[in-house]
């Protein structure tokens, strides 16, 4: 290494490195330390060992969510040479912090706080992630004080174990597609019965046969909250007129149902007789390619009710069920998953 290259790098290693804390704020606090790069040509801000900048991302409300840096100690940064950048994978985004309130003297000092806005056309991308940098800059060197990256979400929902699981407090309206299951090929429809259940609660919101040739039909959940989980169950023959009565749920994952989202691919199997296909039924919700193709507010449950997941009778549309979210929020928010870990969220496309 040349001698002018180790004088230049010598200060920086003989100042402690700065610990940076990034902190993701939404009812309780998650805290990530990092550490500087290594790789500095000339001395950053000096800073004290037990120095540190907090970054945090706070949910100060649906309308007002914050990215915040906090200098918690150490030397002076010149508001002209602080940089912060958004990238989300999607191209990086300059967030300028305005030069006012604790940045109104021109300098960044212990104790002082810097709010960005969570800009939703910034983060929301389609990304699943938020990478977060402050760096000091000046006309002919840049210093990268910290990096971190921050989960991003759709609010739409995840499939736990053949549930519909909400991210958000959301209404749902749940429409029965279509149903096909008869006794014996081209043999008289057997009444299927269905049930919701929707966090806690369950509902018959068709009390009696929903295979009577009336379908589509509807129903609309209101005023849910995240978490509440939708999962559906259908009976086959109640009163046993045809068959013994059986019951499949949607949350059992014995591969009697198959749960689907954007993208996924339905069974490729042939109606049972005359009965349609899996794929007739979700006709209007397929793409060139034959994958499921959902707004990300939706899902689509395939029911088998028959006696067999293989051959000719298991054709999974004895019943076919579509579920839409639909929510409120226009803005990103920072909410807690089920692990307790902090995300932006953005809305539903």
């Amino acid at each position: 290494m040349p001698r002018d290259r180790a004088r230049a790098i010598s200060p920086v290693m003989d100042v402690a490195l700065m610990v940076v804390i990034i902190v993701l704020l939404s009812g309780t606090t998650v805290v990530l330390f990092l550490g500087f790069t290594d790789s500095l040509n000339e001395p950053a801000p000096m800073f004290s060992q037990q120095g540190q900048v907090e970054i945090s991302v706070e949910n100060a409300s649906i309308t007002d969510q914050k990215i915040v840096l906090v200098h918690e100690a150490g030397g002076q940064v010149r508001a002209e040479n602080l940089v912060v950048k958004f990238n989300t994978g999607n191209g990086t985004v300059r967030a300028e912090p305005a030069e006012t309130g604790d940045l109104s003297d021109g300098t960044w000092s212990a104790g002082e706080r810097l709010e960005l806005d969570i800009d939703t056309d910034t983060v929301c991308t389609g990304a699943d992630r938020l990478d977060v940098s402050v760096t000091h800059a000046t006309d002919d060197q840049s210093y990268i004080l910290s990096t971190q990256t921050i989960p991003v979400a759709s609010e739409g929902f995840t499939i736990e174990d053949g549930s519909v699981v909400p991210n958000s407090g959301y209404q749902a309206e749940v429409t029965v597609l279509g149903t096909g299951f008869t006794y014996g090929a081209g043999g008289p429809n057997i009444d299927i019965r269905l049930d919701i259940a929707v966090g806690n609660a369950s509902y018959d919101p068709w009390p009696g046969n929903v295979n009577n040739n009336g379908n589509p039909r509807s129903h609309t959940f209101t005023d849910q909250p995240a978490g509440a989980g939708i999962k559906v169950a259908a009976t086959a023959d109640k009163n046993g007129v045809y068959i013994s009565p059986r019951t499949r749920w949607s949350n059992e994952s014995d591969g009697w149902v198959y749960v689907l989202r954007d993208g996924d691919q339905p069974p490729n199997i042939a109606g049972f007789g005359d009965q349609d296909s899996a794929s007739s039924y979700v006709g209007p919700y397929l793409d060139d390619d034959g994958n499921i193709s959902l707004s990300d507010n939706e899902a689509i449950y395939l029911f088998e009710l028959g006696n067999s997941q293989t051959g000719s009778s298991a054709d999974f549309q004895d019943v076919v069920v579509l579920v839409t979210l639909q929510t409120e929020r226009v803005t990103a928010s920072v909410e807690k998953t089920t692990t307790g870990e902090s995300v932006i969220v953005c809305p539903t496309s």
